[in-house]
């Protein structure tokens, strides 16, 4: 009887050990915290201004600022031009305007991806010195005095944005001139519409780790 148990037992054990290998993934890799920042600490160490550096502050433990005049930005980026696959996460909250901003795999003023909502719509913007313009959108809401965690996936050319979760945008940028490598940043602009006042918080890079070889 005593063998009979020890037989099941190990039947069982065998069992479960074959279900994890066939159906949890078969690589796991530990991922790697790039940068991040909640300004608690009142200043915002390791970010570099573009322009606008009169109206960025750190302010109640967020980045951000308003911006008064139309047609004025306020750019400000971290990290290095080397990253190129990574998760860019970041709270925030508009508290006047129409426009809301975010920048990612930047470069440069002239190579660089963002996002900008406005009248209910996101929509991916790309600079480079042959374009500037959209090249993907859909639809959006982005209330004015509510805080919302967005996160930008910039994986190769793919390019995916999500809202508290919820997946907006899904993008694969085919053409010669996909940006592949680029830091992060943030941006307060008041196109057409002023005053404009946002702030960001909580901003967190991960490194998306490349799969090892499936060896032969």
């Amino acid at each position: 009887m005593f063998n009979i148990k020890k037989s099941l037992l190990f039947i069982l054990l065998l069992y479960f050990t074959i279900n994890i290998v066939l159906f949890f993934p078969k690589n796991i890799f530990a991922q790697t915290v790039l940068f991040s920042d909640n300004f608690n600490d009142g200043f915002a160490d390791g970010w570099t201004v573009m322009s606008g550096s009169s109206y960025l502050t750190v302010n109640n433990g967020r980045y951000g600022g308003v911006i008064t005049p139309n047609f004025t930005i306020a750019d400000s980026v971290a990290g290095s031009t080397s990253w190129s696959n990574y998760i860019y996460d970041i709270d925030m909250i508009a508290l006047q305007g129409e426009d809301k901003n975010l920048l990612f795999r930047f470069q440069d003023s002239s190579h660089r991806y963002g996002f900008h909502i406005s009248s209910g719509s996101l929509k991916i913007e790309k600079v480079t010195p042959t374009f500037a313009g959209d090249i993907a959108w859909a639809p959006i809401s982005f209330t004015n005095g509510t805080t919302y965690h967005m996160k930008v996936i910039a994986n190769g050319s793919n390019i995916k944005i999500f809202q508290d979760g919820n997946e907006i945008i899904d993008y694969t940028d085919t053409s010669d001139t996909a940006i592949l490598q680029g830091n992060i940043g943030i941006r307060v602009g008041t196109g057409a519409v002023a005053p404009s006042e946002v702030w960001f918080d909580n901003v967190v890079v991960t490194e998306i780790p490349e799969a090892p070889p499936t060896p032969l």
